[in-house]
């Protein structure tokens, strides 16, 4: 059973540094619980597996998680805006975050595209307008009001490339809606990107490990833009930069002295996320119409790392803020491969037909 584990200061695992959750920590003990709490939690396991195509709870959670409302009297206390915002943990939380909302707002008009019958009622549309409020408001602040250098937040590549993505997908459904502000945002947002990377080809991711992580954001809000490997002189120093790291193992691996140094540090040992990552961006530059067997290579050593139970391993710490705090993302170590794996399928299949 997963235990949830409340930290009281004393102990290396319940020294929480999540300015946002606290000191709680999810632990799996196979003994928690009496023998019929466990069977309870068996019978509740396979009931959701045999029914979770019928259940509404995706798009349902992302709409309880919205935040309907600003904080009382929130300006005179020089707080941002919160109204329409997603936060970095939950609702309750309150503090608006850009790439968070932007995540969210494409998960929403993805799924508003699926009959409500598989994922529940869809977003009102003053809610959605609430959202790209939010986030336009973000265009003359930080990207979110915490974290790097602790005092002066600097724009970061992967939030504007999420809230890039958003509002272009945004724009195509809502092509009435605030138009000059989203398009000059788009266009403002794609060159931003571009000024930020690196004379290697690379951009330094600022929320993980790190310029596989940021590159990958980069190219992709980039390509949303209209940028592609033959107009675009970023993305092709991109995939060069890529290409040049990749491992004879066939992946990626990135040391968290990356994020330190400032300077691309090769762990020796391919890391699962980081093969994911760098996946993903030359995927979406194209390099499985161009070449693909790097894309190939990478692709048999993230099969070939899977686990029994489906899962991938548990490696290096892959999350990190401030340029010197590292911590485990849990879920990036199965999204991203599922992910990676997943576009290079639909790709290859779009290219079969």
């Amino acid at each position: 059973m997963w235990k949830l584990t409340t930290g009281e200061g004393r102990g290396p695992w319940l020294q929480s540094k999540n300015g946002f959750l606290g000191r709680q920590v999810w632990e799996f003990d196979p003994d928690a619980g009496t023998p019929e709490e466990r069977a309870e939690v068996e019978r509740l396991r396979e009931d959701f597996t045999k029914h979770r195509f019928q259940r509404k709870a995706s798009q349902d959670l992302l709409l309880r998680l919205q935040v309907l409302s600003n904080p009382p009297n929130y300006e005179s206390y020089y707080r941002h805006r919160s109204k329409g915002s997603w936060t970095l943990s939950s609702v309750d939380n309150g503090w608006s975050v850009s790439d968070c909302t932007a995540e969210a707002v494409k998960a929403l008009l993805l799924l508003s595209k699926i009959s409500s019958d598989l994922v529940g009622d869809q977003i009102e549309q003053d809610r959605l307008y609430d959202a790209i409020d939010c986030i336009l408001s973000f265009m003359v602040l930080n990207p979110s009001e915490s974290f790097r250098n602790i005092v002066n937040d600097y724009p970061s590549v992967e939030c504007t490339s999420s809230v890039l993505d958003a509002l272009i997908l945004f724009k195509e459904t809502y092509p009435k809606y605030r138009t000059r502000e989203i398009e000059k945002c788009i266009q403002d947002a794609a060159l931003f990107i571009e000024k930020k990377q690196n004379n290697d080809g690379s951009w330094y991711g600022s929320w993980a490990i790190c310029f596989t992580y940021g590159t990958m954001f980069a190219v992709r809000g980039l390509v949303a833009a209209g940028r592609t490997y033959d107009n675009s002189y970023a993305i092709r120093e991109a995939c060069n930069f890529l290409l040049s790291k990749q491992q004879s193992t066939g992946g990626w691996g990135e040391s968290f002295l990356s994020s330190e140094t400032e300077e691309y540090v090769d762990s020796g040992n391919p890391n699962a996320v980081n093969t994911s990552f760098a996946m993903l961006a030359l995927i979406y530059a194209r390099q499985v119409e161009r070449d693909p067997l790097p894309i190939y290579r990478a692709a048999r050593l993230l099969i070939n790392m899977q686990l029994e139970t489906g899962e991938f391993p548990q490696q290096e710490h892959i999350g990190c803020f401030n340029s010197s705090l590292y911590f485990n993302y849990a879920n990036y170590r199965n999204l991203y491969p599922i992910m990676a794996l997943g576009e290079l399928r639909r790709r290859l299949l779009a290219n079969k037909n």
